[in-house]
């Protein structure tokens, strides 16, 4: 499961630096960037939540587990 959450992660910043670069070299204004930074922005807080759930996941499985003893 975490290696589709990487791959994930991956293709969305390789696809917001491809639009980036696309639509920089088509219209090079301040607007340009507006649209890359935002699918930064979703990606990077993807993989924060990826992170954050997949360590509450294994505090509840340790939990579990402590209780199961």
């Amino acid at each position: 499961m975490k290696k589709i959450h990487k791959i994930a992660i991956s293709t969305i910043l390789a696809l917001s630096v491809i639009l980036f670069i696309v639509v920089a070299a088509w219209q090079p204004c301040a607007y340009a960037f507006i649209v890359p930074a935002i699918l930064t922005v979703v990606g990077l807080s993807y993989l924060g939540a990826v992170f954050f759930v997949s360590k509450s996941e294994n505090k509840k499985k340790n939990m579990i587990a402590a209780v199961n003893a």
